[in-house]
């Protein structure tokens, strides 16, 4: 006999379910900006965000990472708007999208759903290779990986966008490549999509020429290796199998392209990545020369508004750019949200509530997104990934406030 309490809860969980669902692909469909409806998806994001929380009845407090979230928004988008005097659109871009992204970020995680975090994760690493693929199968299409073009055209909206920041589509699926070929996400199809995904995005960035794409996939992929490893207190034995594997591999590639078998080695040299490496080394490379450029002219220019007289129209660098186009305030108050966040990450990759997973998640992010904010101009030339990082964060913050008081619950019980 099916009871009232039964059939109430049966209702709860499928309720769930449906709204974990709908959350899922509205994820998939603001982050790959679908059709170009970039704003129509911003508002279907954040009503569908409320509508989750208020579901899953998580509950919201004012914190002042928050605060600051708050402050650093409102002061770019109005000193940016002010020198630019498009105050409308730096309004949508700067602050709607980034401060909407933390807030619901913030709101949809609660203790009982942990899962999401990784799944919206997931969302968002597809939909923004979904949307990168899009802008590369328009550029071969097109012929302009034969003619070493180094603009690629928006396939949804037909703006057109430097090829190193068209990599930057694919920073957050490439990150997730050891997470892929582990047992760390054990669903084989998503495992499957996730390892295709991450192979197209390698394949463009040798077509597009993109060598930042290809630094960030090392680093971050030996990184995990350290941090699974400690994590899950790999035996010396283990670690030496894995060195012989990953030697035998490198020895296997580094034969097929030496020997030029099926013609690799021959493909490789005619793409534009390896005209690029040979073009221009990374340490002659013009935006690291940005670096001394800006140190002599900083102090001279506290209040941004592009007056700094570069070599490069940007500084390809997310905080120096900032400071170069909003000065000092916003500058700051980016640099204290920065070590909040990092804080967040520190706290859930200690702490012993949380499974490996999320752990790695959280730093695999971070770092990935941090690296790419480095060496290109994210909030000139694609705002919406700053609006990413901000989501992501959100959800970090309320993992750390969960398990806080979960923490502070255990010590009051005992």
């Amino acid at each position: 006999m099916i009871t009232y309490e039964k059939l109430s809860t049966k209702t709860t969980v499928d309720t769930k379910k449906i709204t974990n669902f709908i959350w899922y692909v509205s994820i998939l469909l603001f982050s790959s900006n679908f059709f170009g409806l970039s704003e129509f998806l911003l508002y279907l994001f954040i009503f569908v965000g409320l509508f989750h929380a208020y579901i899953n009845k998580s509950r919201f407090r004012i914190s002042k990472e928050l605060l600051v979230v708050f402050l650093f928004t409102i002061s770019y988008t109005i000193i940016s708007s002010h020198y630019a005097n498009n105050l409308q659109a730096s309004f949508i871009l700067y602050f709607v999208y980034p401060f909407s992204a933390y807030f619901i970020g913030s709101l949809v995680v609660n203790f009982n759903n942990f899962k999401l975090y990784t799944n919206t994760i997931i969302c968002l690493s597809l939909g923004l290779f979904f949307h990168g693929i899009l802008n590369v199968y328009f550029y071969v299409k097109n012929g302009n990986h034969f003619l070493e073009v180094r603009v690629i055209r928006d396939y949804w909206e037909g703006f057109d966008l430097a090829a190193t920041l068209q990599g930057s589509y694919f920073t957050l699926i490439i990150s997730l490549l050891l997470l892929s070929v582990t047992k760390i996400i054990d669903n084989k199809i998503i495992k499957t999509i996730i390892i295709i995904s991450i192979f197209f995005s390698i394949i463009s960035s040798f077509y597009i020429g993109n060598r930042t794409l290809i630094m960030i996939c090392i680093i971050v992929f030996f990184t995990n290796i350290i941090l699974f490893s400690k994590e899950i207190k790999l035996g010396y034995k283990s670690v030496i199998k894995f060195l012989i594997l990953l030697c035998s591999i490198i020895f296997f590639v580094y034969f097929i392209i030496e020997f030029d078998i099926f013609s690799i080695k021959t493909i490789v040299e005619s793409t534009n990545l390896y005209s690029r490496i040979n073009e221009i080394s990374i340490i002659d490379d013009p935006r690291i020369n940005i670096y001394t450029e800006f140190a002599r002219q900083f102090y001279k220019y506290p209040f941004g508004g592009k007056e700094m007289i570069l070599s490069l129209a940007y500084a390809h660098n997310m905080w120096l750019d900032i400071y170069h186009v909003a000065g000092f305030v916003p500058f700051i108050l980016l640099i204290i949200l920065n070590i909040m966040i990092v804080k967040n990450v520190i706290f859930i990759y200690k702490s012993s509530k949380i499974n490996t997973q999320i752990k790695i998640l959280a730093i695999t992010t971070l770092m990935s997104l941090s690296l790419n904010f480095m060496v290109e101009p994210i909030m000139e030339g694609i705002p919406f990934l700053f609006s990413i990082f901000m989501l992501i964060n959100g959800m970090n913050k309320k993992i750390k406030d969960v398990i806080k008081e979960k923490e502070n619950e255990s010590i009051m019980d005992r």
